[in-house]
């Protein structure tokens, strides 16, 4: 007779298990956009450093220079361009408005999360 060892802590329904986590990653994900991206438009910019980010922007999109960050036409070269340029894009796609400037951040907060959330899976 050959007995097969097993783990003390096996689940005796291991997809039980798995829908378990499933759910509670979903609720999670669920609680943290929410968290993340039910205010995105409503208060004004009020922070220094954020409202410099879009007055950057707002110059890029007025002079066309796109390569070289600008604020008060001066060069700015704090940041690196990218942000300026998924923002750019936002408000390309959805208007200039606080919701388009908060958007490319809210969305790489969400993915940092979800990245995590599956590293640490």
């Amino acid at each position: 007779m050959v007995r097969v060892a097993t783990s003390v802590n096996a689940s005796p329904h291991p997809s039980r298990s798995r829908a378990h986590a499933a759910a509670g990653v979903l609720g999670v994900a669920l609680v943290v956009n929410l968290a993340i991206f039910l205010d995105l438009g409503r208060p004004d910019f009020w922070d220094p450093g954020e409202s410099r980010y879009v007055e950057t922007v707002r110059e890029m999109l007025i002079s066309g220079n796109w390569l070289e960050p600008t604020i008060g036409f001066v060069p700015y070269y704090d940041k690196p361009p990218g942000f300026f340029w998924m923002v750019g894009s936002a408000f390309a796609l959805f208007g200039r408005t606080e919701w388009a400037a908060r958007l490319p951040s809210a969305i790489a907060s969400a993915l940092t999360i979800a990245l995590l959330v599956g590293f640490a899976w």
